[in-house]
């Protein structure tokens, strides 16, 4: 029986940040409900709801925001962000 072996592609590897064994840290990000989200009137949600798209916008062109998304469900957690970044700071 023949077995194909998996090579790293060292120089992708480099490209992407990643180590020998192709693996990379992400930082992994859920937003929660804030605690005096019913205190806002709807004028304020849909400023905070502008300064937040802005600043997903931003952080998509560094190159820092890999996926960002809010959950179906209306529960304490309510989305998600992927950073491609090593560490929170």
């Amino acid at each position: 029986a023949q077995t194909t072996e998996s090579v790293p592609d060292t120089a992708l590897n480099r490209k992407l940040g990643a180590d020998e064994f192709g693996m990379k840290p992400f930082v992994l990000v859920f937003l929660k409900k804030g605690p005096k989200r019913s205190q806002i009137d709807s004028l304020q949600a849909i400023e905070l709801q502008k300064a937040h798209m802005a600043n997903i916008e931003k952080l998509v062109n560094q190159g820092k925001l890999v996926l960002a998304g809010p959950f179906l469900e209306k529960g304490d957690l309510r989305g998600i962000y992927l950073f491609d970044v090593r560490t929170i700071e």
